[in-house]
């Protein structure tokens, strides 16, 4: 155990646990002194928000508390707006613990983990050592989403609406698939601004036509960048719900791709479940049309909306795209290792392809290709890029020992094309 004495103290991570029985207090508080940690250890959570006035950097919390339970803790730990990171314990069954670790999520709370009792030490150590094995991008802000209508026409007319790509790489033999299409803003005041800040404004608005034909012209056109140098790869384009209400926008789509002369099966349309069912009999119209066309439709984040398995039904998909909160939990998460393997099956059964986002450790990678994915994309290959970045990122990938085409074209190390 590491002895932390009186003098240095200060130098270390502060960590609350909350349980109301002490061997367990005592056999958590030995685990977080081995870790580097100092202790305040609490047995009620009427303690530990008396003592909040100091913000520790993980809090250890146990659910079934007297007088006041953990849900209760979570919604104050909110109100609070808590920067600390949460670990959860409880000896309730697993589903449960899902739920309130959602709760927490979705409350603002920064979750490291859970852990059913009894748990092993190891799995108790482990959380208190994690840290992130891959570096995350430059954060992109999301918060304002109160634009004027001039504001946003001015980001289409400006052309400061940007496509950024990440990768997708086949899980057999890691050579190139394709890159998913993602709508940034480099707005001129507040930086790069990611879709959630303005997606919805575009809708209401009435731009979201507007802003689907400029993300399409410019993905079209830096495909044909990519085909130059002999990567005849797919593109993943997402089609806001606001999209799915045009009946013409199959025909104004194949107009746009057979003008740039690239193919209609080297591009996928991605949809959520939640945008089918905003407009289930245009989107049914629409996307029965678009795969007509030969276009391929990709059916998003499944297993996150309602309705998964009737839009599976009713609608012509050629590809399932696994939720990466499945992904990044099922290795400690049993009903989140089920669900991938059930929609892997089901995908198979379907005869569709399954793609795996989210993907950020070989571990993760391993396991999914022994399910049967056919696709995976995340930080373990590459976070978004501008398309002038994609060719040294291949570079990368090959000089790392895997596979891609061939480049046809000299790369001269900045630009593509």
């Amino acid at each position: 155990m590491m002895n932390i004495d009186a003098e240095h103290a200060k130098d270390y991570p502060l960590i609350y646990i909350v349980d109301d029985e002490p061997g367990m207090l005592e056999m958590i508080a030995a685990a977080c002194h081995a870790t580097g940690f100092r202790c305040r250890c609490f047995a009620d959570a009427r303690s530990l928000l008396a003592a909040l006035h100091e913000t520790p950097k993980i809090i250890v919390l146990d659910l079934a508390m007297p007088q006041i339970d953990g849900i209760e803790v979570i919604r104050e730990l909110s109100r609070q707006t808590c920067k600390s990171e949460l670990i959860i314990i409880s000896a309730f069954e697993r589903r449960l613990l899902n739920s309130v670790a959602h709760l927490a999520k979705s409350l603002g709370l920064n979750l490291r983990g859970i852990l059913c009792k009894p748990f092993r030490i190891n799995e108790l150590l482990q959380l208190l050592r994690i840290e992130q094995h891959y570096p995350k991008a430059k954060p992109i802000h999301q918060a304002r989403s109160n634009f004027a209508d001039e504001e946003l026409r001015s980001a289409i007319r400006n052309q400061e609406l940007v496509v950024h790509y990440q990768p997708q790489i086949s899980f057999n033999d890691q050579t190139w698939r394709g890159v998913e299409a993602l709508v940034r803003w480099q707005h001129p005041q507040h930086g790069l601004l990611g879709p959630d800040s303005f997606i919805s404004e575009m809708e209401s608005h009435d731009l979201i036509g507007d802003l689907t034909e400029v993300v399409l012209r410019q993905t079209l056109a830096d495909l044909n960048c990519l085909y130059s140098l002999g990567l005849q790869g797919t593109v993943s384009v997402n089609l806001p719900a606001g999209a799915l209400s045009a009946v013409d926008f199959p025909d104004r789509v194949a107009k746009y791709i057979d003008s740039d002369g690239v193919p209609h099966g080297r591009v996928a349309f991605e949809l959520t479940e939640t945008s089918i069912a905003e407009n289930k009999t245009y989107a049914t119209d629409i996307l029965t049309r678009l795969s007509l066309k030969g276009f391929l439709l990709s059916i998003d984040d499944f297993g996150t909306g309602y309705s998964s398995l009737e839009a599976l039904h009713r609608l012509p998909f050629n590809e399932l795209k696994i939720d990466r909160s499945f992904v990044q939990c099922a290795d400690q998460d049993p009903v989140a290792k089920a669900i991938v393997e059930h929609s892997v099956a089901l995908a198979r059964g379907l005869k569709m392809k399954v793609v795996a986002e989210g993907v950020e450790t070989v571990t993760q990678m391993q396991w999914l290709s022994q399910l049967g994915c056919d696709t995976m994309q995340g930080y373990l290959i590459s976070k978004p890029l501008r398309i002038d970045q994609i060719a040294n990122w291949l570079l990368r990938w090959t000089a790392e020992g895997f596979t891609v085409p061939k480049l046809k074209s000299h790369v001269d190390g900045t630009r593509v094309c």
